[in-house]
């Protein structure tokens, strides 16, 4: 990927350069979130240069961090050249307080994500439901002395990784992080004669039930593969002439890197790779552990903020009341499920099964949609999803069609890392 040249979308700025500091700022964030080398002008729209919802998310994010303004991320889709946008912070808001490193009380209340996920645990009983499991091919030895340890300095580094919940006498629960001399994260080793047992074995290490309450929620499992043989090609050294072609043994194993729900997301899993990566890399070539910035804020910081940002249900004039207020006039009268063709019944206890379709779109379709998404000042995702709305609709579903989508949910950058 590194060989590939930079993007071009096509689009070659013929506006006008920035009028103002605040202008100018703005244009250097476009760029930035975008990952353009050229100079951006304020007639260029945010969309046309590649944007997408994902990125205008984390454009909100950088002008909240730099110009100290709150933006919600529809009014990037409503004004989204600089020249607009402009315009529009005039009118905006200062920023809510950020995500910063925070005075611990003795009890860390849950975030409401891990509320939930704690909540359904008790509710459905332990499970593997929530696990996250993320699997890596390696190729090459692997140093597993080396392995535990980066598993621990990735675990010393995420306070998330080494909390457990402990539940209150009422019921409630709150977060214990525990020290880094306090856990050991497991690291099991298997030896698979062949393919079919390694993704056997990987299954079976999927399905690990955590005790949030008594165990961090993180382990580790190195699948050893046996090592396959390559032969080299023949070059000067020919057998006639002395030398020859040879053998090359590679050694494989496959690592699955499991946590629960309540420690990480879809976006954390990369993050984990990254940091496991730089982790081992550093563990084998300087014997060490790595030398890393501290991140800005852990995930407890992040709790108490939201915590403080919401307020209690209890208060009428609560962020807190005023969403579940919002949602619950927005949601009225939702149906709770879709009437749809199914082709079997729905089970009476979910089993949690599920299945991934691939498929391609047609030639020119892709570029078809994203003019109707430029027409309509909305994203590709939004086209797709009103289509599938349509869709379902037209099956039978009625028109309030309940549509959820995962979300990145990092709206400070202090919370990327």
């Amino acid at each position: 990927r590194r060989a590939l040249p930079a993007p071009d979308y096509g689009v070659e700025s013929a506006g006008r350069a920035p009028r103002s500091p605040r202008e100018e700022i703005l244009a250097g964030l476009f760029a930035e979130t975008l990952g353009l080398t050229q100079a951006v002008s304020i007639d260029d729209d945010f969309f046309q240069l590649g944007g997408h919802s994902l990125l205008a998310t984390k454009l909100v994010s950088r002008i909240r961090s730099v110009l100290d303004v709150e933006l919600a991320v529809r009014q990037i889709f409503e004004a989204s050249t600089i020249a607009a946008l402009a315009g529009v912070l005039d009118a905006a808001s200062a920023a809510r307080g950020r995500v910063v490193r925070a005075v611990r009380p003795a009890r860390v209340p849950l975030s409401h994500a891990q509320q939930r996920l704690w909540f359904l645990q008790h509710l459905e009983g332990p499970s593997d439901a929530y696990n996250m499991p993320v699997s890596v091919n390696l190729t090459g030895p692997v140093d597993e002395d080396a392995l535990r340890l980066a598993l621990a300095d990735v675990a010393a580094r995420h306070e998330s990784l080494r909390t457990v919940f402990a539940e209150d006498a009422d019921g409630s629960a709150h977060q214990v992080v525990l020290g880094p001399e306090q856990i050991r994260v497991p690291l099991v080793v298997e030896h698979a004669a062949d393919e079919a047992t390694a993704d056997r074995l990987m299954r079976r290490a999927a399905g690990y039930v955590f005790d949030l309450g008594a165990e961090a929620p993180l382990r580790a499992t190195l699948v050893r593969l046996p090592s396959e043989t390559e032969g080299t090609e023949e070059g000067p050294g020919t057998p006639e002439a002395g030398g020859g072609g040879g053998v090359a043994v590679r050694e494989r194993s496959a690592l699955l890197l499991l946590t629960h729900h309540i420690a990480g997301d879809a976006w954390s899993r990369g993050i984990l790779v990254r940091d496991l990566t730089a982790a081992y890399s550093a563990r084998v070539l300087a014997g060490a552990a790595p030398l890393w910035e501290a991140l800005p804020v852990q995930y407890a910081d992040y709790s108490l903020w939201q915590r403080e940002l919401l307020g209690s249900e209890e208060d009428a004039e609560s962020e807190l009341s005023r969403q579940l207020s919002y949602w619950g006039e927005t949601l009225k009268g939702l149906p709770e499920e879709l009437v749809l063709p199914f082709d079997r019944p729905r089970p009476a206890t979910a089993s949690y099964e599920g299945d991934r379709v691939t498929f391609a779109f047609p030639e020119g379709l892709h570029e078809r949609l994203t003019e109707v998404a430029r027409d309509h000042r909305a994203s590709l995702f939004m086209v797709l999803q009103a289509g599938l709305a349509t869709l379902l609709s037209r099956l039978g579903a009625g028109e309030d069609i309940p549509l959820g989508t995962p979300i990145a949910g990092r709206t400070d950058d202090a919370l990327d890392d």
